[in-house]
């Protein structure tokens, strides 16, 4: 076999690995993680369910690999947020999470799916080598989340104390909350008449958070860094 012709099946199958995996992403948003099948992804993908099981072993293995390309890109995001970029760890942070929700909010069936496990009653094998390479990406997001937190309770920019890793957290808890209302805002107003715009809901939330807990006030949005 010439190298031009592996070239070409390697290829071939990237792009069918790549299809698997938006086909999935498809599913799993529309059927949830519990209840979507590998047969239903093998049929949005227009692959034969033993094709698909020659790239991916179970719907673990499929599902991890959609969540872990998610939290790489949102580290490719955060990386450029850089600490030495901000005067405060306040700053850093909130930085930080304007990064996670615009990332939510640029691809939401991407976001949506890879945030599944936490609606769903359908439990991930965590010893799966796939699992393992996931846990390590989401903790090293939120050890940098952490480390800003951490910054700001040291430099007095954030004026709540605590462990800097729950707080972390929590902020992350909200503004995944308010992503997802924002997500169904349409719905939400058909529910409650009169609101406002919800449209830009989870920034907004951001913006007065660190109004009320920091010191200074969160930096405006799209400003040039000092």
């Amino acid at each position: 076999m010439t190298q031009s012709v592996a070239r070409k099946r390697e290829r071939s199958k990237s792009e069918r690995r790549k299809a698997i995996v938006d086909a999935a992403t498809r599913v799993f948003h529309q059927h949830g993680l519990a209840a979507a099948t590998m047969e239903q992804v093998a049929r949005e993908a227009d692959v034969s369910k033993g094709a698909l099981y020659l790239y991916f072993d179970s719907k673990d293995e499929l599902y991890l690999e959609i969540s872990t390309a998610a939290l790489r890109e949102l580290a490719e995001r955060v990386q450029c947020v850089r600490e030495t970029d901000f005067n405060s760890g306040k700053e850093w942070f909130f930085a930080l999470m304007v990064a996670y929700v615009e990332d939510a909010l640029d691809d939401l069936g991407r976001f949506l799916t890879g945030i599944g496990w936490l609606t769903s009653s359908y439990s991930l094998d965590h010893n799966h080598p796939t699992f393992l390479a996931y846990r390590e990406q989401a903790e090293l997001l939120h050890d940098i989340y952490a480390r800003a937190v951490a910054r700001g309770q040291s430099d007095g920019s954030i004026r709540v104390s605590g462990d800097p890793r729950l707080l972390a957290i929590q902020v992350w808890g909200a503004a995944l909350g308010l992503i997802l209302v924002e997500n169904r805002s349409m719905d939400l107003e058909r529910r409650i008449r009169g609101l406002p715009s919800l449209s830009g809901m989870a920034r907004d939330f951001l913006r007065r958070l660190f109004d009320a807990h920091c010191d200074g006030g969160a930096p405006t949005l799209g400003a040039e860094k000092p």
